[in-house]
């Protein structure tokens, strides 16, 4: 089994996209596949943590801004004009498009050169950019970003989703019909590692992570500090929350020294963090996908108080750890039912590993993708 993995995501650093990326490439080369890899890069990075098996081909965009925008004007929306279609004579099986964006205006060059088209969605990408692009962007994402993706869930032989809820979203919103294949994957690790160990902290510490940069968790985060952080500490008046992850604003930092919220920006690893844990809180309300910073919490057997939004494609611990919330008054509610209940952790790794180990991606891969 020959497969060209197209993706659009950076794969160096760190990152939910990045990570679930990785996880793909990585199981693929596990089945025996041979996998070809066409990813982008940025100056002088290369991709890192990618199964030595895999033939890596880096694919820059070295354009000035002005080339990039009048691209995005016109709907080049990625960067494989050009760069796709010489590979295309090589005599592959499958080509896999990783998320909608490389597939574009590619399809029918694909189709008459490869028996195979796999898409992998890691959210309905529309609503992720709706939630996450610019203002003065917006319009124009959105425009190309409806085109885009409708042609790859119909396009498609077969359509890979994170979470049911992108798949029924994806169905909703291009294929009403439901004449597309669209199957839901999940997300995984993307190595081989032991579980860490769950927590023993008893004092009431909650933990919130992620990217604080991106524009979906500090909209969320903000509000959610203004609304709900004054239920928790209503509740829990020794309660100290800490706050984790990339590249924080100002303004959130400004905030958390205000409210006596501890912030740890950029650390170079979490595992430590954790372990000071003994909840998990994930208050982001928009965007699409799977939240893989929920991931952090479940593996050491937190318990996990969430966003509806956020809970997509953990359906599996919603009573086994997992509590939900939409607005204030649930989040008191929600808040309550964790802090009362017994949380067996041991369970809820176990739970964990079933549902996202690599060898479970190792599995979907070979279910799906080695025919």
């Amino acid at each position: 089994m020959r497969i060209l993995f197209v993706t659009h995501h950076y794969l160096s650093g760190k990152g939910g996209g990045i990570f679930a990326s990785r996880s793909f490439i990585n199981a693929l080369a596990e089945t025996g596949a041979e996998v070809m890899l066409l990813y982008p890069v940025k100056g002088e990075e290369r991709a890192e943590e990618i199964d030595p098996r895999v033939r890596a081909i880096p694919v820059p965009y070295a354009l000035p801004r002005w080339k990039k925008g009048l691209d995005l004007l016109f709907g080049r929306i990625h960067r494989y004009f050009g760069v796709l279609e010489p590979y295309l004579d090589e005599g592959y099986d499958q080509v896999v498009f990783d998320t909608c964006y490389p597939s574009f205006r590619m399809l029918k060059k694909v189709r008459k050169a490869v028996p195979r088209i796999v898409t992998i969605h890691h959210n309905c990408q529309w609503e992720y950019a709706r939630d996450n692009t610019s203002r003065a962007l917006r319009p124009l994402m959105l425009f190309w970003l409806r085109r885009c993706e409708g042609q790859a869930v119909r396009g498609s032989d077969l359509n890979l989703t994170l979470t049911p809820e992108d798949r029924e979203l994806l169905y909703r919103m291009y294929d009403p019909g439901r004449k597309a294949r669209i199957e839901v994957v999940g997300v995984h690790e993307y190595r081989r590692l032991p579980l860490p160990p769950s927590s023993s902290v008893t004092d009431p510490v909650f933990v919130i992570s992620g990217n604080l940069g991106a524009k979906q968790t500090e909209d969320a985060l903000l509000p959610w500090i203004r609304d709900c952080y004054p239920v928790l500490k209503q509740r829990v008046p020794d309660a100290h929350l800490v706050l984790v992850g990339q590249a924080p604003s100002a303004r959130l930092a400004a905030l958390c020294r205000e409210k006596g919220m501890e912030l740890i920006p950029s650390p170079p690893e979490m595992e430590p963090i954790l372990r000071r844990a003994r909840y998990y809180i994930c208050p982001t309300d928009r965007g699409g996908g799977i939240k893989l910073r929920i991931m952090d919490g479940l593996s050491h057997g937190l318990p996990v108080l969430t966003h509806a939004v956020s809970a997509r494609g953990y359906h599996r611990f919603l009573g086994k750890g997992l509590f939900v919330y939409e607005d204030a008054v649930s989040f008191g509610k929600a808040l309550d039912e964790m802090l009362s209940s017994r949380i067996d952790a041991e369970a809820v790794r176990r739970c964990y590993e079933e549902t996202f180990s690599f060898d479970a991606c190792v599995a979907e891969m070979k279910q799906y993708l080695s025919v």
